[in-house]
């Protein structure tokens, strides 16, 4: 009878915390529709949802944890698999003593105006990592799965259609292709990246020859986009993650023609896709090529071609170029390290580098566009390795699973991954970071679940 009632209660879980979740992968979709944006106040919306996924996210993984703890045979093994978990509480409890000493407690706790990133938030953050461990159903994780995929695809058309001028735009909200229903194109290029990996990964992992082209097909559609969108570090996230598993590929002789096929799709739309005439890709390897020779030539290497009697720039133009480098990340970061060297212990507090920038005359910019960087600004260095380590710890478990034969979790780790790469480019902000910690959770709960899938 007891065994009935935790099954029962289990099931119940699991219905809960997918409807919650795929409400919040839906989202998307409600926004772009006039009817109910006119009626609704989607942003009141947004937050409100978060603010359910975050506490029942939280009291439902405080009293699961406990309850595995408890009834487990082996406590030692069990406390051991849930130490990523430990170290994201001790990191809550590290920040928070940041956020109390903070200059802008307000700022810490609520953040910004823009960003909304304060304190309050990662707990948010927490209900959504814990509500995706809790998930253990397999049906209920792939309809999450292709409900990401599908809503992304849908802003993707819609950003087109409501441009196209004919009737039916009267039901869509207007939207800029670059951006859709996010504030700036950086933001909607991290969601619509963490989209392609997911069917990457569907593509990669789907049997059925149907839903496998379907797949391949989202795939194209989605990596059309992302060129299109035209952030570089989304992109160069891609082609890292496309590598990556490239070479696992190659080490476990399977998937070489899916990922060959996927390759092949990107490296003709890389060379196809153009913006007011000009190929996307090729002015952004560029600008890369520039900003790489900047950064070695603030190191004393010479990336020159010639016979080496050219006139050398002054120190004050290397210097320059270097500080303009990534879109002036050269600046940004060269600063953060500065915060960092000021505040190594408990950092600035979250949301609160903006006054920082301010004093070194960097109007209008809050953040270093680097997670590493930020996360030891505002949480000191000890909070930036406690993030990190439980990080480090899913993905390095679910690599070894992977290298194991266990795919289990393979569609999160290319999401995670990816998005990992992409944050030594850019910031973070409270519509894209859920969806990194939804697929952290799967991963964690796929790196515990010993069953193949």
């Amino acid at each position: 009878m007891e065994n009935l009632s935790k099954e029962k209660f289990i099931k119940i879980k699991d219905v809960i915390v997918f409807t919650l979740l795929f409400l919040w992968m839906a989202l998307p979709i409600f926004q772009t529709l006039k009817p109910i944006y006119e009626v609704i106040d989607l942003i009141e919306c947004y937050f409100a949802l978060m603010q359910i996924i975050g506490v029942v996210g939280i009291a439902t993984g405080i009293y699961m944890i406990y309850d595995k703890i408890r009834y487990s045979e082996n406590k030692k093994q069990t406390l051991k698999e849930l130490i990523p978990i430990f170290l994201f509480v001790i990191y809550m409890i590290w920040t928070l003593i940041s956020c109390l000493s903070a200059s802008s407690t307000r700022k810490a706790f609520y953040g910004t105006s823009y960003r909304r990133e304060g304190y309050y938030r990662y707990l948010m953050y927490a209900g959504y990592f814990l509500c995706a461990f809790l998930l253990d159903s397999k049906k209920l994780r792939k309809i999450l799965l292709n409900t990401f995929i599908i809503a992304s695809i849908f802003l993707i058309i819609i950003s087109r259609v409501t441009l196209s001028g004919t009737r039916y735009t009267d039901i869509f909200v207007n939207s800029k292709i670059e951006t859709t229903i996010f504030g700036q194109f950086n933001h909607y290029c991290y969601y619509i990246m963490m989209t392609l990996m997911c069917a990457l990964g569907l593509f990669l992992t789907e049997k059925n020859k149907v839903l496998k082209t379907l797949y391949v097909i989202a795939y194209a559609v989605i990596a059309y986009a992302m060129i299109y969108n035209d952030t570089f570090g989304c992109y160069l996230a891609t082609i890292g993650t496309l590598i990556l598993y490239t070479i696992y590929a190659i080490i476990k002789k399977k998937d070489r023609i899916a990922i060959s096929i996927a390759i092949v799709i990107f490296i003709l739309l890389s060379i196809f896709t153009t913006k007011d005439g000009r190929n996307v890709v090729a002015i952004n390897v560029e600008n890369f090529m520039t900003d790489i020779s900047a950064v070695l030539a603030k190191f004393g290497i010479s990336t020159e071609i010639g016979n080496g009697e050219s006139t050398p720039k002054p120190e004050w133009e290397i210097r320059n170029d270097f500080m303009s480098a990534g879109t002036n990340r050269g600046e940004l970061w060269h600063n953060a390290f500065n915060f960092i060297l000021r505040k190594p212990i408990i950092g600035y507090g979250a949301d609160n580098l903006g006054e920082q920038y301010e004093n070194v005359l960097m109007y209008g910019r809050d953040r270093p566009h680097n997670l590493i960087l930020y996360l030891a600004c505002v949480s000191g260095i000890p909070g930036m390795l406690l993030y990190l380590t439980a990080v480090g710890i899913i993905v390095v478990k679910g690599i070894i699973k992977l290298m194991k034969d266990n795919d289990n979790g393979i569609i999160s780790l290319l999401i995670v991954v990816a998005y990992l790469i992409s944050s030594m480019f850019g910031n973070s902000m409270f519509y894209t970071s859920p969806f990194f910690f939804i697929f952290l959770g799967n991963l964690m709960n796929s790196n515990l679940n010993k069953k193949e899938e």
